[in-house]
């Protein structure tokens, strides 16, 4: 028998589909958001890991400069020609410089590097046009190379229609010699 102080209460209505669905809808959307920041986060370092290592082929010296997010894009190292691969960071950036011996001609021929006869007088005060071809090589030294990078290889130089680094290849290297050996070399002539 059920007296008035034992009646049953009536069972909660039960929650609806839709209901229970916007319950979990933001836990859901926090879990995927933060999968996704993970997936990215972890690619990009996994693609930086594998692009951050280099191999310097034989005549050829590299200069390592840091490049990640936070770094400060200094100097990092140097590679030197025909070595081994070689980790040089997440997302740094390679600066390679001919390493082999290198000329620069000065001629009136059409091929050579600075297409000018330099014209410079003598002791005796007869002009004569001076033509001749500078061997050099560059060091691979790494103090000289960061202070080489530092002065040079951070700088463009005109080439042609663009403007182009000093490690931006043979047309790069190019461009470089023109814009400073070629105005050093005559101004030594000249003296």
């Amino acid at each position: 028998m059920i007296g008035p102080h034992n009646e049953t209460s009536p069972a909660p209505p039960a929650p609806q589909p839709h209901q229970e669905r916007r319950r979990w809808r933001p836990a859901a959307i926090g879990i995927g958001l933060i999968v996704v920041i993970g997936l990215v986060i972890g690619g990009a370092s996994a693609l930086g890991f594998a692009t951050g290592w280099s191999k310097a082929a034989g005549g050829e010296v590299i200069v390592v400069r840091n490049g990640g997010f936070l770094d400060d894009n200094s100097f990092r190292q140097v590679i030197q020609p025909n070595s081994e691969l070689t980790y040089t960071g997440l997302w740094s950036i390679d600066h390679p410089y001919p390493a082999s011996q290198r000329y620069f001609k000065v001629s009136a021929a059409q091929n050579a590097d600075s297409n000018e006869v330099i014209n410079v007088p003598t002791k005796d005060g007869v002009l004569v046009g001076v033509e001749g071809t500078f061997y050099f090589q560059l060091s691979t030294d790494p103090a000289i190379l960061e202070d080489f990078d530092n002065k040079f290889g951070t700088r463009t130089f005109p080439g042609g229609d663009k403007s182009l680094h000093a490690w931006d290849g043979d047309e790069g290297w190019n461009a470089f010699l023109a814009a400073t050996l070629g105005n050093l070399v005559q101004n030594v002539l000249r003296q």
